[in-house]
Formats: C-alpha cells, sequence, structure tokens
C-alpha cells in the first residue's frame, strides 16, 4: 500500500491537509482509503487482486463494506462498488466497541458507555457492600470499561458527567 501511494497509484484521503490516511491494518481487519475516482478504484481493485493471488487469501464480500463521504452521490458510489463487487454502507460501524466515525452529536455515538456501565451497575446490590466494597467495585469494574475509547477519543463532557453521576450514585 505504501508503495501504491508512493508511485501514485493510489492517492490517499487527507484531514486538515496535513494527515494522509491510505490504510489501517488491524489484527484480522483492514480500512482501505482512497478517493473514489476510476483510476484510483480500477489501480486499488488490482492491488487487492495481485495480494489475493499471492497470499492465496480471498476479501471476504460478505463481511467487507465501501463507505463514502457523503459528498459522493449515490450514482457515483453504486458505480464504484460495481467495481469491487462489494456493497455499500451508510455506517461503517465501530471497532472494539468504539465508534469508527463520529458525528457531530457525539454524545449519542458514545451513549453505549453510559449504557454498558448502568447495566453493571444495577446489578450490584449496593446495600450488601462496604463503602470500600462499592469503591472497589467503580475502581475495578466500572473505571475499566471505557478505558479503550478514552485512549483513542476525547470523549464529550456530557458523557464523563454521565458516568461519574453513576458512579458517585452507587457509591
Amino acid at each position: 500500500m505504501e508503495e501504491a501511494v508512493r508511485e501514485k497509484f493510489l492517492h490517499p484521503i487527507s484531514f486538515q491537509e496535513k494527515v494522509r490516511l491510505s490504510h489501517l491494518f488491524f489484527a484480522d481487519d483492514i480500512f482501505l482509503y482512497t478517493h473514489a475516482k476510476a483510476k484510483d478504484c480500477t489501480n486499488l481493485s488490482r492491488i487487492l487482486q495481485q495480494f489475493c493471488a499471492l497470499s492465496g487469501q480471498l476479501v471476504s464480500v460478505t463481511k467487507s463494506r465501501l463507505w463514502f463521504s457523503p459528498n459522493i452521490s449515490r450514482h457515483h458510489s453504486e458505480w464504484v462498488a460495481s467495481i469491487f463487487g462489494i456493497p455499500t454502507t451508510d455506517h461503517i460501524g465501530t471497532y472494539l466497541g468504539t465508534p469508527i466515525f463520529t458525528t457531530r452529536q457525539m454524545a449519542t455515538s458514545y451513549q453505549y458507555l453510559v449504557d454498558k456501565i448502568r447495566m453493571k451497575i444495577e446489578g450490584w446490590q449496593a446495600k450488601y457492600l462496604s463503602i470500600e466494597g462499592r469503591a472497589t467495585l467503580i475502581k475495578l469494574a466500572v473505571s475499566s470499561i471505557p478505558i479503550y475509547a478514552m485512549q483513542t477519543m476525547l470523549l464529550p463532557q456530557k458523557i464523563n458527567h454521565q458516568l461519574d453521576k453513576m458512579s458517585c450514585r452507587f457509591l
């Protein structure tokens, strides 16, 4: 991928004209980013075919999705999807529980953290625990839930406030 970018076969997407992104590799997931132009799409398709031929692996069409910027027309996104034979999606989803892209309503993107912690706290019986026991549960069980999300994004104040409020009420 880096060679394809270096040789200008692919053009990465840019954020604020400083950050250029062409790919992200995770344990068993790959995110590929490029412009939705004919040349870039054709070249990316060739790169994927070459990868499959060399590695003996296949791109799973059932697990793969194409996501487009809102600036791309529906007609154009369908045309690009036909090149790859991969369906499109309007929502790219989450990775390890954290939204890959957030909207302007970021609080709604992280509501899952509030819900998860609320479910955990509601399952505990505070009246049978000492204050020390409740504090330990909060520190060990509740505090660990939002750690990954907090490492990757700055959580909205509203979410932080809700998490603190639930923890304090349990104590």
